[in-house]
Formats: C-alpha cells, structure tokens, sequence
C-alpha cells in the first residue's frame, strides 16, 4: 500500500485515538486529546498500517508493515512485550479470542500468517495472491474477506479472498475489475460487502453469499483516490478517507432505500480536510 511515511520512533497513544476518528467522526465533537508515547526505538522508517485488540487479555497488536514487524502492547502498562519479526509486510491482522489465535495478512509473503495468541507460535499459513492487504471480518461466519492482488501484483484485477478462520482454509475468491483496491466495510443486517474500488475512484457491492459484484458506485466526480471506508448502517452513511495529489480528507455520503434494496445517493454531505481539523499531521516528519 502507497500511503505517506506517517511513522517516527514513537508510538503516540494520540495516534491510536487518531486511527479512529473515522468510525467517530461527525459524532463525536470533542477533540482528540494526546495521552501518552511509547518508545519504540528498534523500529526505523517506514509507517504504521493497522491494529487489533485482545481486550480480555489487553493487548494491542500493530504492524509496523516496513519494518518486517508486529509489536504487542500491554494496554495496562502502556509497554511493549513483543515482536513477531517472522513477517515482511504485515497490514491487517484479526485475533479470534475464542481460538486464541492471531491472524495477519502478510502482503511481502502473499498469505495470512497465523499464530498461537498466548506463545506466539507460528501455526500455520494460508496462501493468497502478492500484495494482501485490507481485510474485512464477519463474526458471524468467522469468515475473513482478503483484498489480494492487483497492480502490486503485477495483476490487472484484484480478488477478494474469503478465508475461514475457522479452518484456517481459503474459500472461494472474488473477482474485482480495477487494479487497486482498498478498505471493506461488511453489511450487518444483509449479505453485502461494500469496497473502495480506489483505481476506479467509486465503491463496488458486492453479494457475499453469490460471490459477485453487484453494483458499482462512481465517487470520482465528489472526490478521488478513496482508501479508508467506514458504514454507518444505522444511518445509512459512509465515511471515507481520500487522498488525492498530497491532500486528505474525509467525506460522508447517504444511503437511500429503493425497492427491497439501497441505492447510491451521490449527494455529498460533508467534506472536512485533515490537515486542517488536524494540523499536527502537517508538521514535517522525521525520517530514519
């Protein structure tokens, strides 16, 4: 994934707040406010890309995905208490509390790494295409949905890959037509997946339990270059990150019912910049 360096040697507490803002923006107004950093001097250059949680046992998971690493913390103590460094890219993870297992979608490698939750003991892999990346997980089926392939893979299509965690087997794979692909956003209360289909600029739907696309959704003509993707069922709203030539922002959109399913309603609702509802993310960045 392309995406600017965001990472020093400091793990800022107020980043991680800052990952969330856009599953609470727009509902939340009081400001982020900083807690606390924690050293991470082994780590050199490159960014961070996503997080899991083991709230029973408290410990946060995060891939550092350019330093071939994925630190665990201790939410209690604020420390960290280990490192899996068996990886090359790492980006998403998912930990099953019921399994005790921890699943990371390994891009450098080409597949989900899984590993015992208490030991840290590789188990097992499960292979996708070059260039795994984003991933999205339904409790329910405790089926994990994979974007694998495309342009970093030399591919002109990406595939979402439906992995069973499970059996810790690959299921099925789902074409998309563009080579560049980012977030899911999984649908609670019917069988849809939306995507940021990123190299099209517009958001595909997709029938998880037909395994084909079923509508596509142009963005280009609001904003370009859509990676982050948030759903609000409720309200029948997303919310995405853009970036588009060294600009970010988010945007929200509306949902509109129309027969027994929801339509696009193209109408943009809010536009905000990142830079200005959060100027210290243009302060310049030191790189090591």
């Amino acid at each position: 994934m392309s995406k600017p360096r965001l990472m020093n040697r400091f793990l800022g507490i107020g980043v991680l707040l800052f990952a969330s803002v856009i599953v609470v923006w727009g509902q939340q107004k009081e400001p982020l406010s900083f807690v606390q950093s924690i050293p991470l001097p082994a780590l050199h250059d490159g960014d961070f890309d996503h997080f899991a949680v083991d709230l029973a046992s408290h410990r946060l998971f995060l891939t550092a995905e350019k330093n071939a690493a994925v630190e665990v913390f201790d939410l209690q103590t604020n420390k960290l208490i280990h490192t899996l460094t068996d990886i090359e890219e790492p980006h998403s993870m998912l930990y099953r509390a019921d399994l005790k297992k921890l699943f990371v979608i390994d891009g450098g490698a080409a597949e989900v790494k899984i590993y015992e939750g208490e030991t840290y003991k590789r188990l097992g892999a499960i292979k996708l295409e070059d260039d795994a990346d984003s991933m999205a997980y339904d409790p329910a089926t405790k089926y994990l949905y994979v974007v694998n392939g495309g342009k970093g893979a030399k591919m002109a299509y990406c595939l979402v890959s439906i992995v069973d965690t499970t059996t810790d087997k690959k299921l099925a794979d789902i074409k998309i037509d563009s080579d560049s692909v980012e977030a899911l956003a999984l649908e609670k209360s019917g069988p849809r997946i939306f995507v940021n289909i990123t190299g099209k600029d517009a958001v595909g739907v997709i029938d998880r339990e037909k395994h084909t696309v079923i509508a596509t959704w142009p963005i280009g003509q609001e904003s370009k270059h859509n990676v982050a993707m948030a759903f609000d069922e409720a309200a029948h709203r997303f919310t995405w990150s853009m970036t588009w030539r060294m600009t970010q922002k988010l945007s929200a959109f509306t949902l509109q019912a129309a027969t027994s399913s929801m339509c696009f309603n193209r109408k943009i609702l809010t536009t905000t910049s990142l830079w200005d509802k959060f100027p210290a993310l243009s302060a310049p960045r030191r790189r090591f």
